[in-house]
């Protein structure tokens, strides 16, 4: 069970570590994190994208979807569509938005130093199934 936990404490710290990277990122691009997220999302899944999918893909409610797209089409980032039916709406970039869509490649920072990688090397978990249960 000690072993269990601790390797849940690394990964609960690993876990903070990397929504940290992606928070700072935000920040750098002027945006919220769920609209970072947002513009990445468009960015890498295929086809129509509407409320209701972006939900389902970053796991998250829709109030905070739907907040952060309202922001969004606010700031001039996207346009709001009417979808198949009156309770669909469809997501749109707009030229603004589609010059801030976020690029998978440049998603993470590129480890700039030895020093990074030896320390990614020790937080790195290693999942036995062993521990699973």
């Amino acid at each position: 069970m000690k072993a269990l936990s601790t390797r849940l404490f690394a990964l609960n710290e690993a876990w903070k570590e990397n929504a940290n990277i992606y928070r700072q990122m935000a920040k750098q691009m002027n945006l919220t994190d769920m609209a970072m997220w947002a513009l990445y999302t468009l960015r890498v899944e295929p086809g129509e994208m509407t409320q209701s999918r972006m939900c389902e893909f970053l796991h998250e409610p829709k109030q905070t979807i739907n907040s952060a797209l309202k922001k969004m089409e606010v700031d001039g980032l996207i346009t709001l569509q009417s979808g198949s039916n009156r309770r669909t709406k469809t997501i749109q970039l707009t030229a603004a938005g589609e010059a801030r869509r976020v690029k998978p490649q440049t998603a993470l920072p590129k480890p700039s130093s030895r020093r990074w990688r030896n320390s990614a090397k020790k937080r790195r978990i290693s999942y036995s199934p062993s521990c699973a249960a």
